[in-house]
């Protein structure tokens, strides 16, 4: 409504690909997630922290309990979203701390087709807690109690340090804080 003539047209990549767009000016700003808050030639335009947790879906016999170590959860089937992304480099990585080989069978690029399995029983999440809100709120998926573990991240916007940031880039910039307050 405040900018009508403005186009806004959406790319999905990792942070990395996106970056590189942004470097060479094919995209104005870079919604990203994961540790890094700086990046060379680019601009934090704002940022939010984000938790992220293992969900599964009720009738999961892990909802049971009380408590949870990291590697039980990891001798599951984990649901893994996108190839090379924040998300699974991290699960990766932490199977690999456990001295596991993660069952992930299952890969995809869309975090609802993962949440939809995991609804349907067929495997573990591992999601931004922001993703699994509808799904939480309405019982359909449960957070896992895994005691020894965390991972904070942010979501964050970032431009080219040399584009010059629009009114209507601003102003997406300002929408997504706005977001974000009011999700706190």
């Amino acid at each position: 409504k405040r900018y009508p003539n403005a186009a806004v047209s959406i790319r999905s990549a990792i942070s990395a690909d996106l970056f590189q767009l942004l470097k060479q000016g094919e995209i104005d700003l870079a919604f990203t997630m994961g540790h890094a808050l700086q990046q060379k030639d680019c601009i934090l335009a704002c940022s939010h922290p984000e938790r992220t947790v293992f969900a599964a879906a009720l009738g999961h016999p892990l909802t049971q309990r009380k408590e949870l170590t990291l590697s039980e959860v990891l001798d599951e089937e984990i649901l893994a979203i996108g190839e090379n992304t924040f998300l699974q480099q991290e699960v990766y990585k932490m199977a690999a701390e456990c001295g596991k080989t993660l069952q992930s069978h299952i890969q995809t690029e869309s975090s609802q087709a993962l949440l939809q399995m995991a609804e349907q029983g067929l495997g573990i999440v591992f999601l931004p807690e922001y993703m699994l809100r509808n799904s939480l709120r309405e019982g359909r998926l449960c957070i896992l109690p895994v005691r020894d573990f965390s991972l904070p991240f942010y979501t964050a916007v970032f431009t080219h340090k040399n584009k010059w940031v629009t009114p209507q880039m601003q102003g997406m910039i300002h929408l997504v804080e706005q977001y974000w307050e009011s999700k706190d």
